[in-house]
């Protein structure tokens, strides 16, 4: 009787249990033969219409990766938003669906991104994204203070945060007095933001760490015209410019023009910092200052170049670190789902984008260093508004001097 139970259960339960089995993993394997992905894909995406976006652009595309997650290759792809807010959330709402993408790089500028941003973190699972030049903090609102959880996006770039400080800071240091905030509408989530945190440093409860204690912002507007007795009234020797260069030439020729009145010195913005406000300003811009994340020498041998190639470096010890580490932050990330996925033979994005999110977290947690081809060094942390940032990111002044950009501090 026993005997003929156990064959039973081996005939009737036993194998038909294991050719399910291994039906199951044939039938897994050539479907992801047919319909798995190929290759992931590193989308970097900007205004490819700006030649110095666009070598950036192509530097931070800068050809396939050498480890390969979950045995699927990691290839790159550059997108042109023509850096257009609505057609960036038409490249992201594209991106968020397709079955091969596993990053993103971009969108450069702070606006355009703005869309872009909560297309690919609201994809399931989200997208990591790696920011090269964009500043804006509000882009991500900032996790509570002892929250380890985070976001799956880097920045290279510090935020408005310490360029707000570092103009406030420098105009100070100069024995400026009343300052003029200008407005850009031609970018307003940036120059919105970072006008704003200007105001705030100026009055902020610690302004005596200032060095000088009477200044004050007296006119805060976003147009560029102001008539010569105003500006001569007001006593105004500080014009703090948030935002593109070919406004703020606007902005300086006026002041140019203004006779009579002793001419106020100018501060611009990092997004001021272009060769063209050179080549059209010529002796206009002669003495006027800037802001910029990168020093002027960085900037006047390749421009934006070296950002794109440090933020390949960068994705690339990114995925050499996941791909050490893959089955295990996988199953991590979704224990039962991709154990049965691997069972299967079944290759998916998704399980390769929560890897690669939890391993930037752990990153971010244990301020881990990543080492770049080039020999720099890169640690993302959190800043005291508990935002991930680069660790080593800041603002540097710039001044015009003999038709060149020069480092001031």
């Amino acid at each position: 009787m026993l005997r003929w139970f156990v064959r039973q259960v081996k005939n009737f339960v036993l194998l038909p249990l294991l050719g399910a089995l291994l039906a199951g993993m044939l039938i897994g394997r050539i479907a992801d033969y047919f319909l798995g992905p190929k290759n992931y894909y590193v989308y970097v995406v900007g205004d490819k219409k700006a030649k110095s976006i666009h070598d950036m652009l192509q530097t931070a595309a800068g050809g396939d990766f050498k480890s390969a997650l979950g045995d699927i290759t990691v290839k790159t792809e550059v997108r042109d938003d023509s850096g257009d807010p609505e057609q960036a959330a038409i490249i992201a709402r594209d991106l968020a669906g397709r079955p091969d993408v596993l990053m993103v790089i971009g969108h450069v500028y702070s606006t355009v991104t703005k869309r872009a941003l909560p297309i690919y973190l609201g994809a399931n699972p989200p997208i990591p994204v790696l920011l090269s030049t964009e500043t804006n903090p509000a882009l991500l609102p900032p996790p509570a203070a002892d929250d380890d959880r985070v976001p799956p996006v880097f920045r290279l770039f510090p935020t408005d945060d310490n360029q707000a400080e570092t103009a406030a800071r420098f105009i100070a240091s100069q024995g400026g007095s009343k300052v003029w905030v200008v407005e850009d509408t031609s970018n307003p989530t940036y120059s919105q933001y970072l006008a704003r945190k200007f105001m705030k440093v100026v009055y902020s409860d610690n302004r005596d760490e200032l060095s000088s204690s009477d200044m004050k912002v007296i006119l805060w507007s976003n147009n560029l015209n102001l008539p010569p007795y105003d500006v001569d009234k007001l006593g105004i020797d500080w014009i703090f410019f948030a935002g593109e260069w070919r406004n703020a030439l606007v902005l300086i020729r006026q002041l140019n023009a203004m006779p009579g009145i002793k001419k106020p010195h100018v501060l611009l913005s990092d997004s001021s910092a272009n060769k063209l406000l050179l080549s059209y300003g010529g002796s206009d811009v002669e003495g006027v200052h800037l802001l910029h994340p990168r020093s002027a020498d960085e900037f006047n041998k390749d421009e934006y170049a070296a950002v794109g190639r440090e933020a390949y470096n960068l994705t690339s010890e990114l995925l050499d670190n996941v791909h050490q580490q893959f089955d295990d932050l996988a199953k991590e990330s979704s224990p039962w789902g991709y154990r049965t996925r691997e069972w299967l033979g079944l290759h998916r994005v998704s399980d390769a984008r929560r890897a690669l999110a939890r391993f930037m977290e752990k990153a971010v947690n244990n301020q881990n260093a990543f080492n770049l081809s080039s020999g720099s060094t890169i640690t993302m942390g959190k800043d005291e508004n508990h935002q991930v940032i680069r660790k080593d990111a800041q603002f540097h002044i710039w001044r015009v001097q003999n038709g060149s950009f020069v480092t001031e501090q």
